[in-house]
């Protein structure tokens, strides 16, 4: 089951960086397993393991999005001051959450 985040969080991702909105601890981790500019870092490994926690029900979503931050934050692609409505309209990115697909 997808839970969306209560704030989303927008990163820079892509070539050229494309504004992304990511919803969900799902978005999250697959952004990070198949799109995330680094390979390697302590903030990643703590984001992916915060995710899986997530989804065996172990973590908390608000602990998983906190550590994708701080993931964000490492690899320089967190978009800082942005306040999202999940659905919003205006955004001329992608929203990775809901429903699965980009």
């Amino acid at each position: 089951m997808q839970t969306p985040w209560k704030n989303p969080v927008v990163i820079l991702i892509g070539d050229p960086p494309t504004e992304t909105i990511i919803a969900t601890t799902q978005g999250a981790a697959l952004v990070l397993i198949e799109d995330w500019p680094l390979k390697d870092g302590p903030a990643l490994r703590r984001a992916l393991l915060m995710c899986a926690g997530v989804l065996e029900q172990i973590n908390k979503p608000d602990e998983a999005r906190e550590a994708f931050m701080e993931a964000a934050r490492e690899a320089g692609v967190l978009v800082e001051a942005s306040i999202v409505a999940t659905g919003s309209k205006g955004c001329s990115g992608s929203i990775l959450g809901g429903s699965g697909s980009r």
